[in-house]
């Protein structure tokens, strides 16, 4: 019954794992611009950057790119994040559209390239939301993180209610409690 349970819950929670993962492997954004530049690096070897994106419209977006991918662009660094009123027509054009999980990225004179949006740590959200739901529901049915079913132990009767009479069955005896009984020859 416990497994049946368990798989019931897994079943209603892998939708929302694939949802974290998603929309950390940003599937349901879009833009259609130009890369105009990147924020500075917080380490010496970062990962990842983050890439000013001018779309056509006049807004401008913010996306996490790979630091390899960004470095073979020369953009320049720009701690504000404002786009320039107008862009060199040097800077890559990118396409996403919603629900691929890939961009368009074109350098000038060049052919547009793939560039996909997932990566391991979008991977690891949604493996980490699965994880922290499997805990939550052990604590809350079996009071641990590691366990699937309660522990078995028989619950104490529930006591009566205040001011009702003791069931016959269980009244305690009158009197005092029985004497200790003496070690060694009895009185006569």
């Amino acid at each position: 019954m416990a497994q049946r349970r368990f798989g019931l819950f897994l079943l209603l929670w892998i939708p929302v794992c694939v949802l974290a993962f998603l929309v950390a492997s940003d599937f349901f954004a879009s833009w259609d611009g130009q890369a105009v530049s990147v924020r500075p690096a917080t380490s010496d070897n970062p990962s990842s950057f983050s890439v000013l994106i001018a779309q056509e419209s006049g807004d401008h977006i913010e996306r996490t790119w790979p630091a390899k991918r960004v470095r073979d662009l020369g953009l320049p660094v720009d701690a504000l994040a404002i786009p320039p009123a107008d862009i060199p027509d040097t800077r890559p054009r990118t396409k996403k559209s919603a629900y691929a999980m890939h961009y368009l990225l074109q350098m000038p004179d060049e052919e547009w390239e793939v560039v996909p949006t997932t990566s391991p740590g979008s991977f690891g959200v949604g493996l980490l939301t699965l994880l922290i739901g499997i805990a939550v529901r052990n604590m809350v049915v079996a009071g641990s993180p590691f366990a699937l079913s309660g522990s078995g132990l028989a619950l104490p009767k529930a006591q009566a209610a205040s001011g009702q009479p003791v069931q016959p069955g269980n009244r305690p005896r009158k009197g005092p409690p029985p004497g200790r009984r003496r070690k060694g020859s009895r009185r006569r």
